[in-house]
């Protein structure tokens, strides 16, 4: 009696992955230890959706009773397609269909049977929630007269949703809004928050550039200011609906001093490579949203929050930006800047402390209209030691733009120039060769 010792799915696509459109191609090895008696191995192709939760229970159904009864669950099911290939044995030259129950020897050894299928393009991309799925899977069976062997493996769909298409993927976020912040029972103050976003379209992979801003104008500390992106499942089923929130991604953006004002640009909220798009096209039992969301909380113990929210595309085909944006910018055309322009131009940070959770990708300055005083420009000072301990210090000043000078007490400056490149010095091997010569004397 033959031994079944090997049943694996090859699948050529790499990952196993395919667009809707595309064709799945791949072998089904089997290696026998002896020769065996098979009815028949075939490969079925199966894509279908499926969601499942439960209901809420049926309120007073029997009054009288102790206990009751238990919630009927909502679910529905949605077929693809499913399609079945026969392997092994082949079908006879005449077209003869084979008797039912018939079995066919195949020899020991390994045997390689090729198949290919082709997935619709009509077909949504795959999912995997709480309450529901769309799975696609493909399962070689091997039948004999008292056993049937079987082995799975899935296949990841990925449908197409060209951004270019969608109008509203160009559309720019601005987001504001306040909150009254309360200490125990008294008005502290009030907050403003803004959130913007250079356009709604984004594709899977993509790291958003969210700016925000949040101004306290009231007397106590913001607790925790953070941005999320997320994800909204919808489920359906017979009628009923069932919603479902996933947060995806999170970044800590620290707290807010009492009067000072957070604002900067985070580049923290990365979209998963693995996300569906938005919509799930082609399904009719789950949809898909994705948001970005600015949440405030006053403080621990607040049951109030301010939250921005706003709704993003996340599709397969990116955005057709112009050519301006395409090429980088011409930095052999234009001077670097200043020193002065430099230091002149950066903000100052009064508060970094954002209580150790914020995200390395965040640039945020804590401002304050009080406290505005002038740079000054930095310089270097550096100290000679004295070749004796009864002859005074020599320091030399140094800046960017002016040479090298010298300051001595009773002396006054001097101008040092540089030495001529033929001006070696002799070697020093004495006592005094670590000791550097004193200058002016």
């Amino acid at each position: 009696m033959g031994k079944l010792t090997t049943f694996e799915i090859l699948v050529d696509n790499r990952d196993a992955v395919v667009k809707a459109g595309d064709t799945v191609r791949g072998q089904v090895l089997v290696e026998l230890s002896n020769d065996m008696d098979v009815s028949e191995i075939r490969i079925i192709f199966t894509g279908r959706s499926h969601v499942q939760w439960a209901g809420s229970p049926v309120q007073n159904a029997y009054p009288m009773a102790e206990v009751q009864p238990a919630a009927e669950s909502e679910q529905a099911n949605e077929v693809y397609f499913n399609r079945v290939v026969t392997l092994f044995p082949p079908p006879p030259p005449d077209g003869a269909p084979r008797k039912p129950g018939s079995r066919v020897r195949l020899e020991r050894g390994s045997h390689l049977y090729d198949f290919e299928f082709l997935v619709p393009p009509t077909c949504p991309s795959s999912f995997s929630g709480v309450h529901g799925f769309v799975r696609y899977l493909l399962k070689a069976v091997v039948e004999r007269a008292w056993k049937v062997d079987f082995n799975m493996r899935t296949i990841t769909v990925e449908s197409e949703l060209d951004l270019n298409t969608l109008p509203e993927a160009r559309d720019p976020v601005e987001l504001s809004g306040d909150l009254q912040v309360y200490h125990l029972l008294f008005h502290s103050g009030d907050c403003h928050a803004t959130l913007r976003l250079p356009r709604k379209g984004v594709i899977p992979g993509e790291i958003l550039s969210t700016e925000f801003s949040v101004q306290n104008g009231s007397h106590q500390e913001l607790h925790k200011v953070s941005l999320h992106l997320k994800m909204e499942v919808l489920y359906r089923a017979q009628g009923q609906k069932c919603t479902m929130e996933v947060n995806l991604c999170k970044v800590s953006l620290g707290k807010v001093p009492a009067g000072k004002t957070l604002e900067g640009r985070d580049r923290g909220l990365r979209v998963p490579p693995t996300c569906p798009p938005s919509g799930l096209p082609g399904c009719s039992l789950i949809a898909i949203s994705y948001k970005v969301e600015l949440k405030i909380k006053p403080a621990r113990l607040s049951l109030k929050r301010l939250k921005l929210t706003s709704d993003i595309i996340v599709g397969t085909i990116s955005l057709n930006v112009g050519p301006y944006h395409d090429s980088p910018p011409d930095y052999w055309s234009c001077c670097p800047p200043t020193y002065e322009d430099v230091m002149a131009s950066s903000p100052r940070v009064l508060h970094t402390d954002t209580g150790g959770a914020s995200s390395a990708h965040t640039s945020s300055t804590l401002v304050s209209d009080s406290d505005a005083a002038p740079v000054q420009r930095a310089t270097r000072r550096h100290t000679l030691p004295p070749r004796y301990n009864d002859e005074p210090r020599v320091t030399v000043l140094r800046q960017a733009s002016s040479p090298l000078s010298v300051e001595s007490p009773g002396i006054g400056t001097q101008q040092l120039q540089p030495a001529h490149p033929l001006m070696r010095p002799r070697a020093n091997t004495g006592p005094s060769a670590r000791r550097p010569r004193a200058l002016g004397r």
